[in-house]
């Protein structure tokens, strides 16, 4: 598990395996406000990854978007 904190808030990446065989893992970003210990968001993403070092870079990108599309409204 990767993370990051941004913009006041953390955001957690996981990998875990697919059962549905259509890629080798999952990706799943928790977003907490601080150090809740419940996330505020949790999402999961079907794409495809090259490499865990993808897959983490692309789970941050996720993450910060959501914060600043909540932080916009």
């Amino acid at each position: 598990m990767a993370v990051l904190r941004y913009s006041n808030h953390y955001i957690s990446v996981f990998l875990t395996p697919d059962k549905s065989s259509n890629s080798s893992c999952v990706l799943v970003v928790e977003i907490r406000h601080k150090r809740d210990h419940s996330p505020i968001a949790r999402l999961v993403s079907g794409e495809a990854f090259a490499s865990t070092e993808d897959a983490s870079a692309r789970g941050f990108e996720l993450g910060k978007k959501w914060i600043d599309d909540r932080a916009r409204k």
